[in-house]
């Protein structure tokens, strides 16, 4: 097997031996750069944490790399490159390049990086779930209503980020940065109240709305999480 072959299934194939540890090593640096974003956007945020910029540097080149790899390795190069995650992947570097022109935009545009998280997050529970037909159907349960928790912490974290940093851009003269709106839009999907931050732009009262429906839509979520581990522990209690 070429290294071009074994570098694209280690990126794509679930069932390869190195994917796991792609995987599971693309997911931590990428919720690193996405909270870094999230800081870098507040004006106090290079002021207390100066190290951030260096950081962000050796995170863009890490992406960087990665992104010549999947071209590199990719049976079909442009066709990669001109797909929605080749996008992202593009995008979730080349504005670190161009920080020093203090845009809003481009700051923020790194913020996409949300979207490969939810792409990681999603090829490892293919992974899992190719794991699970493997196991008991005991450990299966047990690792399905884990995988549950999981995805259901890894969407409200997308959701808040995606929101927060949505809400600074369109009303920036209420929010100092992605942090701020990260805040306020927790607080809005737990039912408001807990950040002074208020809304005052058409476009603010919309994201506003939204951010209430996609809470009602993550609450019935949990419902169901909560609901199945608990019947995972009557079951195991009886079990024993």
């Amino acid at each position: 097997m070429s290294l071009r072959t074994r570098i694209r299934r280690a990126f794509e194939d679930p069932s390869y031996p190195s994917f796991r540890l792609f995987n599971i090593s693309g997911l931590l640096v990428t919720v690193v750069a996405v909270v870094v974003v999230v800081l870098e956007t507040e004006p106090w945020g290079l002021l207390k944490f100066p190290w951030l910029y260096e950081l962000e540097h050796i995170l863009a080149a890490v992406f960087a790399a990665e992104y010549l790899m999947r071209v590199w390795s990719a049976e079909r190069p442009w066709r990669y490159v001109r797909s929605l995650y080749g996008v992202v992947d593009l995008l979730s570097f080349v504005p670190s390049f161009f920080a020093f022109t203090n845009l809003t935009f481009l700051k923020t545009a790194r913020a996409l990086r949300v979207i490969r998280f939810i792409r990681l997050a999603r090829l490892a529970k293919v992974a899992r779930i190719e794991e699970s037909a493997k196991i008991n159907i005991a450990d299966n349960d047990a690792r399905i209503v884990s995988q549950n928790v999981r995805v259901y912490l890894a969407t409200l974290f997308s959701a808040v980020v995606v929101i927060g940093t949505t809400a600074f851009i369109v009303e920036p003269q209420t929010f100092s940065g992605a942090f701020t709106g990260t805040l306020w839009a927790t607080s809005e999907i737990l039912g408001g109240g807990l950040v002074p931050e208020v809304v005052v732009t058409p476009g603010g009262k919309a994201i506003a709305i939204a951010t209430r429906f996609v809470g009602f839509v993550l609450f019935g979520f949990l419902v169901n999480v909560v609901a199945g581990v608990v019947q995972q522990l009557l079951l195991d209690r009886k079990r024993s």
